[in-house]
């Protein structure tokens, strides 16, 4: 026993602490500068005290898990499990916790704990300091609807799974999320996320999303400080049970996220409403902006969503016309489209801290570009515009900061940069900066240029106007929305008209005074939280207009077609459609993908829908191809309607025809079997199984 008391001791000595010290309060100390294996040891110290302390338990989870002991971290979060607080005291006195370490969104999620659990609980001055009357007063009165409303946030989770901070569509989900804990909302609202390959959802703890969202509110995290929140959301959620009427929408980009549509089936069989948030529809208006290898995908994924939702939200009145419009022309559809505008915000984090070395290099005089430097955004005419101004004003012309991570098609923008030194060092590009440093940016500029071509809102317009800073935007689709008369407006296609707009603020100053103070006088700026209210409101809107599209068996396949399971395919109205062979595909397979569709376990199912009379011998064929890491693959093809199955080798290095007899049942469907049967097969992909690949099919009778 001396001995164990010795080590201990000494530990204690080396990490520098006192014998009767804090080891909480030093482990979070550890935490903030980011030294997870001292914070570990002092949550263990900790809790050899004090065992039955859930949020330490939690805590030493986590910084298990970012020293890379997954191990010990799922030792703890299971002690967590175990000593999880249901009363209303635990919550509350977790709540407190959380806030008196700066948590604040995680002690929001803990406070709507306890008051759901007691609506009548004893509240502190230091608890109605944090939240406020406004927070307390929703939390006695709210109610819940006869419905349920499922916020379905995959996005944000594949999202920062590679990306240190959100930008663009995940920067506003992360901002509406972010918005919900900072107020008491209904308790029907239900964060959750779909698996790749499964037609399951999964519901979100709300501390578990706090404390992720909390962590990418910090200006140096990174994607490995995400990783031990995203591994426990996975890990824990439990599956959601659905009620006929429920709402599930889609929040994030599906066209760059999983593949929904086996998940939409099973929702509708449950008589579960569909929703998805647009936020802009380029890549069909507009596909000269996007990526070509990509297009065709993208504009699938819009044929699957458009085809199956029973009601779509929209980020501007611009794209609510363009979606409807859409539905009508390609799809003969006519269903509720209500548009939700985005927020005018400044950035978050604005009073954080800026190197001096930044702020010296700054010119004095400044006006600000804050976009993705890419094709779509129009820097070229910025740059024909500061050319004209440097030609007559020489060195007196102040430069123009662009601020952006480089896109696509921005080839063009480089090459004029270089090419003229940037231009005398009148274009200084950033990137990669601070919400501080944004902020500031904002704040200290004579005034911002936004000349982009397509938009479905325009955040930087917003921003510029919250932060008091007049904007120069360009006045194409849903741009004017954002600021209305308090913006000047170019034609982004017009260079030559737009060099006087931008410079008059620049030689007149006294005009540049008067617009500054009329947006301080008369802008009023909506919050992230507002948008988040004006959503539900208008989700419960769509609910209740709504009517489900009836379940329906998927129109038969026609024999001696090929069908590719692809997304290469145009995205013409007849392939909106008609969509029926994508329904085929059953239980253990993965979402479709440019190539085709993987299987995810060893034996993945087809039903095929025929016009074939009941009985007919049928031949089908499948292109197939053998999951990496390369080597041939042994696979049966099995008809579930006889039993029968022949076997096939596929090889390593390409894809190849297989064939096999099958009989239409009493439904007139084939029932098949793909099934993978080489049993030393090791995987290759780390985030999910592959057995085989499928490209196409075709089927004649025999």
């Amino acid at each position: 026993m001396f001995e164990v008391y010795d080590a201990w001791r000494n530990l204690v000595f080396r990490l520098g602490i006192g014998r009767h010290a804090d080891f909480r309060g030093q482990a979070n100390a550890f935490w903030r500068v980011q030294q997870f294996a001292k914070a570990a040891t002092c949550y263990r110290l900790h809790l050899l005290q004090h065992p039955n302390d859930y949020g330490s338990w939690l805590d030493l989870g986590f910084c298990e898990s970012f020293a890379g002991r997954k191990v010990a971290a799922e030792r703890a979060y299971s002690m967590a499990r175990a000593v999880s607080p249901q009363s209303a005291d635990a919550l509350l006195a977790l709540a407190r916790r959380q806030a008196a370490i700066g948590r604040k969104l995680s002690a929001f999620a803990y406070y709507r704990r306890a008051l759901l659990a007691a609506p009548a609980l004893e509240l502190e001055a230091q608890d109605r300091s944090f939240l406020g009357d406004a927070y307390l007063d929703e939390a006695l009165s709210v109610q819940s609807g006869d419905h349920s409303v499922f916020l379905d946030i995959t996005d944000i989770l594949r999202y920062l799974r590679h990306n240190n901070h959100g930008t663009g569509i995940q920067r506003v989900l992360l901002s509406m999320v972010s918005a919900w804990f900072r107020k008491f909302r209904r308790q029907d609202v239900t964060f959750v996320f779909c698996r790749e390959g499964q037609s399951q959802i999964f519901q979100i703890a709300e501390e578990d999303l706090a404390a992720l969202v909390q962590a990418t509110e910090d200006p140096a995290a990174t994607v490995k400080i995400y990783q031990p929140y995203l591994d426990k959301i996975y890990a824990e959620a439990p599956l959601v049970e659905f009620k006929r009427s429920d709402a599930f929408v889609i929040m994030g980009a599906f066209w760059i996220s999983i593949d929904y549509l086996r998940s939409f089936v099973d929702l509708r069989s449950r008589g579960v409403l569909i929703g998805a948030y647009i936020y802009d529809l380029i890549p069909v208006t507009h596909p000269e902006f996007v990526n070509q290898s990509d297009l065709n995908g993208v504009l699938d994924r819009f044929g699957d969503v458009f085809s199956q939702v029973d009601f779509v939200c929209t980020i501007s009145d611009f794209v609510a016309t363009e979606v409807r419009e859409i539905l009508r022309d390609r799809l003969g559809r006519s269903i509720p489209v209500v548009a939700v505008p985005l927020a005018h915000d400044p950035p978050p984090g604005g009073d954080g801290q800026i190197e001096a070395a930044f702020l010296k290099a700054l010119p004095p005089e400044y006006v600000l570009c804050m976009c993705t430097i890419e094709g779509r955004k129009n820097h070229l005419l910025l740059f024909e515009v500061w050319a004209r101004l440097l030609a007559k004003y020489g060195d007196a012309t102040p430069p123009l900061i662009v601020v952006g991570r480089w896109g696509w098609r921005s080839e063009a923008f480089k090459k004029r940069l270089e090419e003229t030194q940037y231009l005398s060092g009148k274009i200084i590009v950033l990137g990669n900066l601070s919400d501080a440093k944004i902020d500031h940016l904002y704040r200290h500029c004579l005034f911002t240029v936004f000349p982009s071509f397509a938009e479905g809102w325009g955040l930087p317009v917003g921003e510029s106007l919250a932060c008091g800073t007049p904007c120069i935007a360009s006045n194409a689709t849903s741009i004017p929305e954002v600021g209305g008369d308090l913006v000047r407006y170019i034609d982004p296609f017009d260079p030559v008209a737009a060099y006087p707009i931008i410079e008059k603020p620049l030689i007149d100053r006294q005009d540049l005074a008067d617009w500054r103070a009329k947006i301080a006088s008369t802008f009023r700026p909506r919050s992230w939280g507002d948008v988040v209210d004006n959503f539900l409101i208008q989700v419960d809107h769509c609910t209740q207009s709504a009517k489900p599209q009836p379940v329906k068996e998927p129109e038969a396949l026609a024999a001696g077609t090929t069908y590719h399971f692809d997304r290469t395919v145009d995205g013409s109205a007849n392939n909106w459609r008609n969509r029926s062979h994508k329904f085929i595909l059953q239980d253990g397979w993965h979402g479709i993908e440019n190539w085709g569709v993987w299987s995810s376990k060893p034996a993945a199912q087809l039903s095929i829908t025929t016009t074939l009379a009941v009985g007919s011998q049928v031949i089908v064929r499948f292109l197939i191809l053998s999951a990496p890491p390369k080597r041939a693959a042994q696979i049966n093809l099995k008809d579930l309607q006889t039993g029968v199955a022949v076997r096939a080798l596929v090889p390593a290095d390409k894809s190849v025809w297989v064939e096999m007899t099958a009989v239409v049942n009493e439904t007139q469907k084939l029932v098949l079997c793909l099934e993978r049967i080489d049993a030393s097969y090791a995987q290759s992909d780390p985030d999910r199984s592959l057995y085989l690949g499928l490209c196409a099919l075709v089927f004649e009778a025999k």
